[in-house]
């Protein structure tokens, strides 16, 4: 079985997803992919994060 719970990003409106490509394509690359999907991920424990 395979889950995508993200959804489709091509059917996300160019408006909103305008942002996001930027601020990949900028210095604040890291801390936009851990917001991005910080959220939605489990928590880490910490034998996960030093791994």
């Amino acid at each position: 079985m395979l889950a995508d719970p993200a959804g489709d990003a091509r059917k996300v409106p160019a408006e909103q997803m305008e942002p996001l490509l930027a601020s990949l394509a900028s210095d604040a690359y890291a801390q936009t992919m851990e917001q991005y999907f910080g959220s939605s991920l489990p928590v880490p424990t910490p034998r996960c994060e030093s791994a």
